[in-house]
Order: C-alpha cells, then sequence, then structure tokens
C-alpha cells in the first residue's frame, strides 16, 4: 500500500480477489489445514484492507471490494474452512464499512458463485461431477453441471463478476456500503 501511494500519490480502489479451498470433512481436517485456508482467504484479506482502509480515509474518499463467494452464505460439504473463511470476510467488510462510513469510503463484498476459473475448471472437479467416468473432460463437467443454477449454467465467466465490479467502483454506487452482491446466475435465491 505504501508503494502504490509513494508512486500514485493516491489510493482509490483496492480489490481483494484471493481464494484456496482444501477440501476434506470436518472430522478429518487437520487443525493445520484449516488454519492454512483462514489464514490466506481471511487473515490475507485484512492484511491489505487495513492499510487501504488507513490511506483511503485519510484522503476521504475510496472504493473496496470484497470477493467472497456463494458459500459465505451456505454451506458445503467437505468445505468448512473454505465456508467459514468465506462467511467470515463479509462480517469484516460490514464491520469496515461501518467504520469507513463518515469519510467517503465504501466497502463491499462480490460473492460469485461457480465461476469459469482454474478453481473450477480442473480434472479434480470433472471428477466430482462425473464420478463413474474413468477421465472426465471439461465439456462433461459442463453437461453434468448444466442445472447448477436456476438458470442453467455450470457457471458464470469472470466478466460477469469484473462487471458488477466495475459497478461498485463508479460514483453511480456512492451510497452503497457494508453489502453484498450475488453474482450467480440465481443460486442465491435459494438462501436468504
Amino acid at each position: 500500500m505504501a508503494r502504490a501511494v509513494g508512486d500514485l500519490d493516491r489510493l482509490d480502489f483496492l480489490i481483494a480477489n484471493h481464494a484456496v479451498t482444501i477440501e476434506k470433512p470436518i472430522a478429518d481436517m487437520p487443525p493445520e489445514t484449516f488454519e492454512t485456508v483462514i489464514r490466506n482467504n481471511l487473515n490475507g484479506v485484512f492484511h491489505v484492507l487495513s492499510p487501504a482502509l488507513k490511506h483511503m480515509t485519510a484522503q476521504g474518499r475510496g472504493r473496496i471490494i470484497i470477493i467472497s463467494s456463494g458459500s459465505g452464505r451456505h454451506a458445503e460439504n467437505n468445505a468448512c474452512a473454505y465456508v467459514a473463511s468465506k462467511w467470515g470476510l463479509i462480517g469484516l467488510a460490514k464491520t469496515a464499512a461501518l467504520e469507513a462510513a463518515e469519510s467517503g469510503v465504501t466497502v463491499n463484498v462480490i460473492l460469485p458463485g461457480p465461476t469459469d476459473t482454474a478453481m473450477m475448471d480442473n480434472p479434480i472437479r470433472y471428477k466430482q461431477s462425473v464420478p463413474d467416468k474413468p477421465n472426465p473432460t471439461r465439456e462433461d463437467y459442463l453437461s453434468a453441471k448444466k442445472d447448477a443454477t436456476p438458470m442453467g449454467l455450470a457457471w458464470v465467466k469472470p466478466e460477469d463478476i469484473a462487471a458488477a465490479g466495475l459497478f461498485l467502483l463508479s460514483d453511480e454506487a456512492r451510497f452503497i456500503s457494508g453489502d453484498t452482491l450475488s453474482v450467480d446466475a440465481a443460486d442465491c435465491a435459494h438462501w436468504t
């Protein structure tokens, strides 16, 4: 943050987008594995959020977006650490939004559903979706997951997440803070 402010004289935007997942049932997950996911997904965001808030509140303007997940609103089997970290990001963002409210800084969270990234588009996910096939492909995955969302998509595109981010970074979103925005092809209609 110091380098960005030093080179650019100010910090206008922060998008915290990072995630790892290590999947195991809770009863089988070693504590150090749980801690690794929390350290990366939740603590990692804190470590960029804190100095960004300091700079942005001092300058009286800024936009912060934290990329969480639809898993920040519902549970998933074998993903306790990922789910806990993504729920935690929502609480972190809401607290930051309250603390920064009078300064003109907004803090929001985007909750992507399954997204066409390496985290979803890989042989492990293919095998999870088509366990009876020896070497399932991307096409097998897409066919098996075509009804994964109410809109009939296996996943959304990264460009869909980026479009939501551009809106939240804009002046049109100046009074939106402490909120979540789902980009998940209506999957959020399943939960409150």
